[in-house]
């Protein structure tokens, strides 16, 4: 338990960014943000969980243990507006616009966009229903997605099947995103989990 606190003091009063990233220069010896210290904190504490599951340990020290408060984020979003114009827009990846679109109109996130399969799209005569489990929470659910998201799914493929092939990684989205973005003159930081 004394480690632990002293853990998180050390992360609270003197760890520096280049400590963390050796690519920063001594002289950048800026504090660590809020939200690396919950960030680094947590899964600190995710180690003694889990070896306690596992029955490594029996007591686990980080119970008790002040965390981190996560930092209020303020998110930046696109308008109804500004989604008109990346439309118009050319994007540097086909699939991924239409990925991204179709995110915009369902809620869905990225991992569960990538990872969309042609037999959790279910059709019937009311419309389109996608039954998945989400990703994050691993919980059941149950979706319907109006005229303009299905038309984003495009032509039926294989029940086993990827709606959206070839998305790439996520920091490669990301890159592609900001990119187009910015070609759009929409001068906000945008990412897919926007």
């Amino acid at each position: 338990k004394q480690w632990v606190s002293g853990f998180r003091d050390y992360l609270d009063f003197q760890a520096k960014q280049y400590d963390i990233d050796e690519r920063k220069r001594i002289s950048d010896a800026a504090p660590l943000s809020q939200g690396t210290k919950a960030l680094m904190f947590q899964k600190c504490c995710s180690v003694f969980n889990l070896a306690m599951k596992e029955g490594i340990i029996r007591i686990n020290p980080t119970i008790g243990i002040e965390r981190f408060k996560e930092p209020e984020s303020e998110r930046e979003f696109l308008t109804i507006e500004e989604l008109r114009r990346l439309q118009e827009t050319p994007p540097p990846d086909e699939t991924l616009a239409t990925a991204f679109f179709f995110s915009c109109l369902t809620g869905l996130r990225w991992s569960d966009i990538v990872n969309l399969t042609w037999g959790e799209v279910q059709e019937s005569p009311s419309g389109v229903r996608i039954v998945f489990r989400q990703q994050k929470t691993g919980g059941l659910e149950y979706l319907d997605i109006n005229e303009q998201a299905a038309a984003l799914l495009g032509e039926r493929a294989g029940e086993n099947e990827h709606v959206f092939v070839s998305l790439g990684g996520q920091y490669t989205a990301r890159t592609k995103i900001a990119t187009w973005v910015r070609c759009a003159g929409i001068n906000k930081h945008i990412t897919f989990h926007c």
